[in-house]
């Protein structure tokens, strides 16, 4: 096993601590995808259902349309500064407010909770990681670092795109048009029977015949481009069944040696129970994906190691997932960490046809900030870098390079 990391890493020595000791306390863990699906977009800072809900048991007797008054009081605060808002919010959620309700006994002013101070246990405490909001909900940062000029410091190097397989990409695509691709062998009654079985987006992303298709390009894409100057890759799969599909698609096909990193439930079926991984046990795989010299090659997550996961090592992340805005900006980072001279950039290689939501990705933030975040690889830039990358590798053991006869 590779030695520790010495030095600072985010997501061991202070995410995890963090998220431990709060579930030790007694917060519940939902990851920040499951919450995003709870918001139309990363404005929303508050999870307005959960609040509704939380106000509804807090308070029985609350109307329906109160309901919505006491989301609007901590949601849509009038305030010239930011901080007389916050001085209202605070107010609001440790007195509560006063609203105006006939509680069969004429139409009085109540007070309305937001928390239960003398039982805490009734009030719902969650945890997340890496809770997204769009830069503009706060306003702009102090001072800023832009992309290009971290590429210029060597901060970071840059990110190129390659989109591949797009017969095979959920957006931009009908999903009868990708199914009619993934099935065209099989007869119309095979067809019909198979449909009824893969009827949703997240079906068909996880349809075995697509993700083996998937895994020879990725296969002989990796072995060509990345494996020769040992770097490594991340598959990000749409969910914890297809991610346990692409680690046993890749094995049958003696793919690089490969492991699966998601989260665990207590009730999930053999089939995801077979590749659950202790702490220690997901510790020691990140700790030999990180070594250059272990053949552990390639990471395959879907909720887990997509933001505050640092490793130099990875050169490429295959993206088999509809991330969105700043999720995938995260996620696409972790590509851009430097190595040494020798990772010159970092790649994402994009199966499900985010191209579209890159943009959208990028208008978060300023266009100063953000240009030179991604380029399209539409030139033969990193497969000539590869190339000359090995090529150099034959001429290491040259110690005079005037030599002309070495």
């Amino acid at each position: 096993m590779a030695p520790k990391t010495t030095g600072w890493d985010e997501l061991h020595l202070a995410e995890n601590p963090a998220v431990e000791l709060l579930e030790s306390l007694g917060y519940a863990y939902l990851s920040p995808e499951d919450l995003d699906g709870e918001r139309t977009s990363f404005k929303e800072t508050i999870l307005t259902d959960r609040l509704a809900a939380a106000l509804k048991r807090l308070n029985p007797w609350l109307s329906a349309t109160n309901v919505a008054n006491a989301v609007k009081a901590v949601t849509q605060v009038p305030a010239a500064s930011l901080a007389e808002a916050s001085r209202k919010i605070y107010t609001a959620l440790t007195y509560g407010i006063a609203l105006e309700q006939d509680r069969s006994d004429g139409r009085k002013s109540h007070t309305v909770r937001f928390l239960d101070f003398d039982h805490p246990e009734r009030n719902e405490w969650i945890v997340t990681r890496q809770y997204r909001v769009l830069l503009r909900t706060f306003g702009p940062y102090i001072d800023t670092y832009t992309i290009e000029q971290a590429v210029r410091d060597k901060a970071t190097v840059p990110i190129f795109y390659e989109s591949r397989l797009p017969d095979l990409q959920i957006i931009g695509k009908t999903l009868d048009q990708v199914f009619e691709h993934v099935f065209a062998d099989r007869t119309e009654d095979e067809r019909a029977a198979i449909k009824q079985r893969f009827a949703t987006e997240q079906a068909i992303a996880g349809a075995p015949r697509r993700i083996e298709t998937i895994c020879l390009d990725l296969i002989e894409h990796f072995t060509t481009f990345i494996a020769p100057n040992r770097f490594k890759a991340q598959v990000v799969a749409t969910s914890r069944d297809a991610a346990v599909t692409y680690k046993e698609t890749l094995d049958r096909l003696n793919g690089p040696e490969s492991v699966v990193v998601m989260s665990a439930g207590h009730n999930d079926e053999e089939r995801l129970a077979k590749w659950h991984l202790r702490k220690d046990q997901q510790e020691q795989a990140i700790d030999r994906f990180k070594d250059r010299n272990d053949p552990l090659s390639i990471l395959v997550v879907c909720d887990m190691l997509l933001t505050g996961f640092d490793a130099p090592v990875e050169q490429v992340m295959y993206l088999d997932q509809p991330l969105k805005e700043h999720g995938l900006l995260q996620a696409i980072a972790r590509v851009n960490r430097p190595l040494g001279d020798e990772k010159t950039y970092g790649l994402v290689v994009d199966y499900w046809g985010v191209s579209a939501k890159l943009q959208d990705a990028l208008a978060i933030f300023s266009t100063t900030d953000v240009q030179g975040a991604l380029a399209p690889n539409v030139d033969e830039l990193p497969r000539l870098q590869t190339r000359h990358a090995a090529a150099m590798k034959c001429f290491q053991s040259v110690t005079d390079t005037n030599d002309l006869d070495a």
